[in-house]
């Protein structure tokens, strides 16, 4: 938390960002107060079993950094994910991340998931016990990094 700052540019749009060692800035939306509220939920919650890596749930993220956070883009590609599996897989949950390569501040954010965007659903996908697989994928452009992951089960 002692990398959360307010916002002095509001062209940014976002009132507090998270300014960790000099790196790249993200934005938050509501800053420590939605830090604390994930520090009250995971000190709550039972712990869960691990999620296992599954080489068919990788879900190809789009070369060009323009199509990583288009909505039709992603939905052809989980489509066509779910046209492929068939009936051996059941997708539980999808979502993305763009960042800027450091997995652990990536993994850091997701579960945080103070954005206006996600509105938790990122926290909710990681936490859930509806999963029990996990496919992970990433494409970097210079710094930028996207990243998909796809949840789901096995018949």
């Amino acid at each position: 938390m002692q990398f959360i700052k307010m916002n002095s540019d509001p062209k940014q749009g976002a009132l507090f960002i998270y300014d960790r060692n000099g790196g790249p800035k993200l934005s938050l939306a509501e800053g420590v107060i939605k830090w604390r509220e994930c520090i009250e939920v995971l000190s709550y919650m039972k712990p869960l079993p691990p999620l296992d890596k599954d080489d068919e749930l990788i879900v190809k993220v789009p070369k060009s950094e323009i199509n990583w956070a288009k909505k039709d883009v992603f939905t052809e590609i989980l489509e066509e994910k779910k046209h492929e599996l068939g009936e051996r897989y059941s997708l539980e949950h999808f979502h993305f991340d763009i960042g800027w390569g450091d997995p652990e501040t990536s993994a850091v954010i997701q579960i945080v998931d103070d954005n206006k965007t996600f509105k938790n659903s990122r926290r909710t996908n990681i936490l859930s016990k509806k999963a029990s697989l996990v496919g992970i994928s990433n494409q970097k452009n210079g710094n930028k990094n996207c990243v998909y992951i796809l949840f789901g089960n096995k018949f």
